[in-house]
């Protein structure tokens, strides 16, 4: 096996790899074959280093120091799921009862005879519209300007809120995902 000047460079991080480097593990086996076996053992104790800690051990370790407070609850496993149930299920009831309230409301509007105000009130466009005609004769351009007009409108603030959200997208980025 032959020596290499590179023997002791094998920092085989992405945002640490140098050119001359990768080009040397290219051509020279024996700092290849070192290399991958540094990795491999760099591997091996990076995911022997990854432990669990237990739920009471934080507990133990300020009830040891003195005129600490010690934490009001020490939480199990299962507390990230019953958090994720309870506000689960207090959505759905909440949905729930906003449902029963615009029900109870339509019910309301029913007997009150809020039907009869609204469809009076579905009818003063038209009034208003009649009335403009009657005594701005030259205002049916404008209002069949503003009716053509609409499509090509709506057409423009769907393509605004669109580039505004493509806009605001975060990007793939490269070292993330490495």
């Amino acid at each position: 096996m032959k020596r290499c000047e590179h023997r002791t460079n094998y920092d085989l991080r992405e945002e640490a790899l140098d050119p001359q480097l990768t080009d040397h593990l290219d051509t020279c086996e024996s700092c290849a074959t070192r290399a991958r076996r540094a990795e491999a053992f760099d591997t091996v104790v990076r995911s022997a280093m990854i432990t669990s800690v237990p739920d009471d051990l934080t507990a133990k370790l300020l009830a040891l120091v003195p005129g600490l407070m010690p934490p009001l609850m020490v939480r199990s496993k299962h507390w990230k799921l019953q958090r994720r149930a309870f506000v689960g299920l207090s959505g759905v009831a909440s949905i729930l009862a906003i449902g029963l309230l615009v029900y109870g409301l339509f019910l309301l509007a029913g007997a009150v005879g809020v039907e009869q105000w609204l469809a009076s009130a579905s009818t003063w466009p038209g009034v208003a519209i009649d009335w403009l005609y009657r005594h701005i004769p030259s205002s049916r351009s404008v209002v069949a300007a503003m009716i053509t007009m609409r499509q090509p409108l709506q057409w423009i603030i769907l393509l605004i809120l669109i580039w505004q959200v493509w806009e605001r997208m975060p990007l793939p980025n490269k070292q993330q995902t490495a």
